[in-house]
C-alpha cells in the first residue's frame, strides 16, 4: 500500500504541469475525465459544441476556468477515480456554503479564486 505522502507527491505532479498545457490539451483530458457536458458547465456553457471547436483550437475565454477544474480532476482522480471527480463537481459541497463546485466556477473571477477553488478540491481529497 503507498504512503500517503506518496499520494499527496504525486497528486501535486498532476496538477503542476496544468499551466504548460496547451489550452486544447487541458479541454480534452476535461471532456475524457468529465464528459462533453460537464466540461462545458465548466466554462459556463450549455452546449456541448464549444467544447470541439476548443479542442480543435479555438481559444475559450474560461481558460482560467478549465484549468483549475482539471486541476481539482486530475487531484480527486488521482485519489479516487474520474467517476468520483464527476461527482465532486455537481454535489453540494460545505466548503462552498452547500453549492456544487460546477456553479461556483460560474462567479469565480480572480487568479487568486481559482487557486482557492482548487485547494478545496485538495482538502476535499486529503
Amino acid at each position: 500500500m503507498e504512503s500517503f505522502k506518496g499520494s499527496e507527491a504525486r497528486i501535486q505532479a498532476a496538477l503542476n504541469d496544468v499551466y504548460a498545457l496547451p489550452l486544447p490539451n487541458v479541454v480534452q483530458e476535461l471532456a475524457d475525465r468529465l464528459g462533453l457536458k460537464l466540461t462545458a458547465l465548466v466554462a459556463g456553457k450549455i452546449d456541448t459544441r464549444c467544447v470541439q471547436r476548443w479542442i480543435s483550437g479555438q481559444k475559450p475565454s474560461e481558460g482560467d476556468a478549465l484549468r483549475a477544474a482539471l486541476q481539482a480532476t486530475r487531484a480527486i482522480a488521482e485519489r479516487y477515480d474520474n467517476n468520483a471527480a464527476r461527482a465532486w463537481f455537481r454535489s453540494t459541497n460545505s466548503r462552498f456554503d452547500l453549492r456544487a463546485p460546477i456553479l461556483v466556477l460560474r462567479d469565480i473571477r480572480t487568479r487568486h479564486d481559482y487557486d482557492r477553488f482548487v485547494q478545496c478540491a485538495l482538502l476535499d481529497v486529503s
